[in-house]
């Protein structure tokens, strides 16, 4: 009687068993009576994580096939570009979606998890990260949903400063190309492969605006890496990004313009002002100076110029020279009148010269000039004076100096005016060359 009694307490469990599991091993719970909908998802959720029947150590199907986990993000902001550290600041969505045959149920509705700690997970990390943290205000800003196959997809918010390593030849008309990696940091590829979601892997907000970018290009491929310790699943996004080049224009090249401008307002004031165009050179040269040295603070010391750079170097170049003009138009005005001086020093001795000429001449008349003694004497002792300079008898007896010859063209006036049309010609061939070679390049 006893025997026949235990055989049929094992049948019983044996029934109760399968009803609970089913044909298709999925999780069936006979609802309590009066139970509500709140407490059979709790009762079935606590079944269904219960440590005793789940081990989130081991990812599902440890012994059998990879599990394929499907990702893709939503970018909420794109924002904290810097040059100078290279890098950018990113807030995203990341969604993840796998099957665990384990947690698998016969609830028609999904059941939402905001603990994801209590089930298995991807062990995913990003290679590019600098610093990151998961949002927590007002809650951790994460939830699973388990489906009723098994099906798993997780949700959780990150805010991520990434590397992005930048060629800033062009820079300010530069077009990067920043990346997100994200990698398995212990499962290789015969244990979990990381894809992309067919159906728009990267998504971004509508009104997603960057203050000195345009995001011109999203491109996700595979990236698997092999490592000495195995090959591990990798999936990477990459945006190009193109700088606007506004900023620059109202910050930077606009007012090296006027004060490459200004410094040519020098060639309209008298090179006898030299105060006041000492002045104006050395300011200008200085502001320019100033304003090259606030872009350099917010770039990265590289060892290439830059396209900022070039131009900077360019308008100090026509600020310096501007200033050197003044200092030759200077010199050739110093010797202008050293030159008028001489002229004049030389118009009066001529006039002297011319005088005493005239007087030797009366003496001659008043003398004669066969035999007298007194006079041949005289003659002769002027005849021996040292000449300083060399009058030229012209036929109707006056005299004139040869004078130093020398450019006439080349005077402080003519040159003052060369300078104000070919400085502004220069100055505009290299605004053609610069921009054509640096918007085609």
């Amino acid at each position: 009687m006893t025997s026949l009694l235990g055989f049929h307490c094992v049948i019983v469990l044996v029934v109760v068993v399968f009803d609970i599991l089913g044909v298709s091993g999925e999780v069936v719970l006979e609802p309590t009576v009066n139970m509500t909908e709140d407490e059979k998802t709790s009762q079935l959720l606590n079944y269904l994580l219960d440590p005793d029947r789940y081990d989130k150590r081991f990812r599902p199907k440890s012994k059998g096939p990879p599990v394929y986990v499907l990702c893709d993000f939503f970018i909420n902001s794109f924002d904290s570009i810097t040059e100078t550290t290279m890098d950018y600041g990113v807030s995203i969505f990341m969604r993840q979606r796998w099957t665990d045959p384990r947690l698998s149920h016969n609830d028609s509705d999904p059941i939402f998890l905001h603990d994801i700690t209590r089930l298995w997970t991807p062990d995913a990390f990003f290679t590019n990260e600098k610093s990151g943290h998961l949002h927590t205000v007002t809650v951790e800003n994460q939830i699973a949903r388990i489906y009723q196959d098994g099906f798993i997809l997780c949700s959780t918010r990150y805010s991520l400063k990434l590397a992005c390593y930048m060629s800033l030849e062009r820079f300010p008309m530069d077009t990067q190309v920043c990346k997100i990696t994200m990698e398995s940091y212990g499962y290789t590829t015969k244990d979990l492969i990381f894809d992309w979601h067919a159906d728009k892997p990267i998504q971004t907000d509508n009104e997603l605006k960057l203050p000195q970018f345009r995001i011109s290009d999203i491109v996700t491929f595979n990236c698997t890496k092999s490592y000495t310790t195995g090959s591990f699943t990798c999936i990477e996004a990459t945006f190009t990004l193109h700088r606007e080049v506004g900023y620059y224009i109202l910050q930077a090249y606009l007012p090296s313009i006027i004060l490459v401008v200004l410094s040519w307002v020098s060639f309209w004031i008298s090179y006898e002002a030299a105060p006041a165009r000492v002045a104006l050179g050395v300011t200008t040269i200085l502001t320019l100076t100033t304003l090259d040295s606030g872009i350099r603070s917010q770039l990265p010391k590289v060892s290439y110029p830059k396209a900022i750079d070039i131009w900077m170097a360019v308008c100090l170049v026509f600020v310096f020279a501007a200033l050197v003009e003044f200092a030759g138009v200077n010199y050739i005005s110093v010797y202008e009148k050293k030159v008028k001086k001489k002229k004049k020093d030389l118009e009066e001795l001529d006039k002297l010269y011319a005088a005493k000429q005239h007087q030797q001449s009366r003496e001659e008349v008043s003398m004669g000039v066969n035999g007298n003694s007194e006079f041949i004497e005289l003659k002769n002792r002027h005849k021996d004076e040292p000449k300083v300079y060399q009058p030229t008898v012209e036929l109707d007896g006056s005299t004139t100096i040869d004078k130093p010859k020398r450019n006439p063209v080349l005077t402080a006036d003519n040159v003052d005016k060369a300078s104000r049309y070919i400085f502004p010609a220069f100055f505009i061939t290299f605004n053609i060359v610069y921009w054509i070679c640096y918007q085609a390049w």
